[in-house]
């Protein structure tokens, strides 16, 4: 599955997937979420190094990537300062929601 990102929105998530991961976890259940979403985290740091200016800034993921992804995010509040990246992060939701659901 492809999840669409413009360049503006693949360094807001990416930022975001860089705190998520670096925080720490009290949360087993998160914990596994975000073990099976840090390659989600090296895909959006390589297409970064990459500047993918002619091949665009959408991603692909897994089937279990993109339902870690819901997973994680799904009713998740992500706080004032990230309404940006929530907005994104719905859209995306939605998507995975229709093929997964």
């Amino acid at each position: 599955m492809t999840l669409k990102l413009s360049r503006e929105q693949h360094e807001a998530l990416l930022k975001l997937f860089e705190r998520i991961v670096s925080e720490p976890v009290v949360d087993i259940k998160d914990s596994l979420v975000i073990d099976l979403l840090k390659p989600i985290l090296v895909k959006l740091k390589s297409k970064q190094a990459l500047k993918c200016n002619n091949h665009g800034w959408n991603l692909s993921v897994t089937p279990i990537q993109a339902k870690s992804y819901y997973a994680f995010f799904e009713g998740r509040y992500l706080g004032p300062n990230f309404i940006y990246e929530q907005i994104i992060i719905d859209k995306h939701l939605k998507a995975i929601d229709k093929i997964f659901a």
